[in-house]
């Protein structure tokens, strides 16, 4: 993680004109979604009980009314907090996009003519949103999922401390192998980084060469190139999609062992 701790400091500078109210509500919204979910593995707990055991259908209408008002915050929860998150997320875009281009403006005219405008152009488009999207949306969602997971333990060692520990057994075994793929995503990540910069570069040669191509015939030929390219991208972002694809299930598989354990138990 020390190779990616300056990247994240960097990030947080641009984070932090909006730590205040943007991103307090959003954490504060998130920290909700994670204390109802606890609740709400608590209560069924007690849902249960009181069917199966004591019979106490008053007490059971007033549990159901609870996790109906649960769930109703937590949508409330939910939606405030995708919606800060899309909001903060697109600030520090826009953020960065004005930052790199000023930066852009500042050098020298050999930097032009040593890079080509594919690529100044794939940095300011594309690398920005996908720094955006992997690092600080990562972040974010690292918060949000790690909270959650707090809160079904806390409720299990509330309703059943033994069940807990097994819990803190799965716990580190799911952990491991996210954290493995995480990383193999970050370089899928950059090769799809990489493989952008190609096509636009690809792009830039083909229009604005467009009479010599068509001078000697060659469009078959930048055709098939740009499909090439086209292809090695689909490629890559196929494994990014499959990597993002097993880590979200792999979270909700661990969440709900702990939850449904405690219901059962």
């Amino acid at each position: 993680m020390k190779q990616f701790s300056p990247l994240y400091q960097r990030l947080l500078a641009f984070i932090k004109p909006y730590l205040w109210p943007f991103v307090a509500l959003m954490a504060a919204g998130m920290l909700i979604l994670a204390g109802t979910e606890g609740l709400v593995v608590v209560l069924l707990k007690y849902l249960g009980d009181q069917v199966t055991i004591k019979h106490d259908f008053h007490a059971v209408e007033l549990i159901s009314a609870g996790i109906f008002g649960l769930f109703t915050l937590r949508a409330i929860a939910e939606f405030g907090s995708d919606y800060l998150e899309a909001y903060v997320t697109q600030k520090i875009t826009l953020d960065l996009r004005a930052r790199l281009n000023g930066t852009l403006q500042d050098k020298p005219l050999s930097f032009f003519n040593q890079t080509p405008t594919g690529v100044i152009l794939s940095r300011v488009i594309n690398d920005v949103q996908v720094t955006t999207g992997g690092a600080v949306d990562s972040l974010f969602g690292a918060f949000s999922s790690a909270t959650r997971l707090l809160t079904v333990l806390a409720a299990a060692i509330y309703l059943d401390w033994q069940l807990a520990l097994g819990a803190l057994v799965v716990f580190p075994v799911a952990v491991l192998p996210i954290a493995r793929i995480s990383r193999h995503m970050r370089k899928m990540s950059k090769d799809s980084q990489k493989q952008l910069s190609g096509l636009a570069v690809l792009l830039q040669e083909a229009f604005q060469g467009n009479r010599v191509v068509k001078a000697f015939g060659m469009e078959e030929y930048e055709r098939a190139r740009f499909h090439r390219e086209l292809r090695r991208l689909f490629r890559i972002s196929l494994r990014v999609a499959r990597i993002k694809a097993l880590t979200g299930p792999m979270i909700e598989v661990l969440g709900a062992y702990c939850q449904t354990s405690v219901i059962v138990r």
